[in-house]
């Protein structure tokens, strides 16, 4: 039986190290305007849906020629950074009485490589800048990531739904290895062997 008790434990530990709980919440700065993707952050399609959150906390950078939109870098395997395309659709931000804007997008890309992200920008129109570019702002976006092998999506939804769910999966892998051990108990089978 000490066995089956050590088995069991060490199955816990190794199930809690490669699937540790993430629970660091990221300090909130003092930001002027910020822009979060409430949307899936990791997209492995070429056409999908986005929802954008736009905050101006400071809304003195804010009038009616604030346009949201988005550029596309690549990452390459040495660290550097190419800019795919810099100019993409805009679309006008209105704000509501809590000075946040909600805008949903249909992105459209012919093609996914690999390293290939989207950051989302601001352009003022009226005074030709983009926000992310401009020192006197403080700005802060999300970016999507894209990639370009649809297997990739059921790896990162299987380990998304683990580490948001790590008791309820721990004490599932517990329950189904204990039957297991009980089975080949009963059974009088030596499945594990030490």
């Amino acid at each position: 039986m000490k066995k089956w008790g050590s088995f069991l434990l060490s199955c816990f530990l190794l199930w809690s190290f490669l699937f540790p709980a993430t629970a660091f919440a990221e300090a909130e700065e003092n930001f002027d305007v910020k822009i979060s993707v409430l949307s899936e952050k990791e997209v492995y399609e070429k056409e999908f849906l986005v929802e954008v959150q736009v905050m101006f906390y400071n809304q003195d950078f804010y009038h009616d020629g604030i346009f949201l939109s988005y550029h596309t870098f690549c990452e390459n395997e040495n660290g550097t950074v190419d800019v795919i395309e810099f100019e993409n659709q805009r679309v006008k931000v209105v704000l509501d009485e809590r000075g946040s804007a909600a805008v949903i997008l249909q992105m459209v890309f012919k093609e996914l490589k690999k390293g290939e992200y989207i950051e989302f920008d601001l352009v003022d129109e009226s005074n030709a800048f983009w926000f992310s570019y401009n020192n006197a702002i403080k700005f802060k976006t999300d970016r999507i990531e894209l990639f370009d092998r649809p297997v990739y999506k059921h790896i990162v939804r299987l380990r998304e739904a683990i580490e948001s769910e790590t008791v309820m999966f721990t004490i599932n892998f517990i329950v189904f290895t204990g039957i297991i051990g009980i089975y080949a108990y009963v059974r009088k089978k030596r499945i594990f062997e030490w």
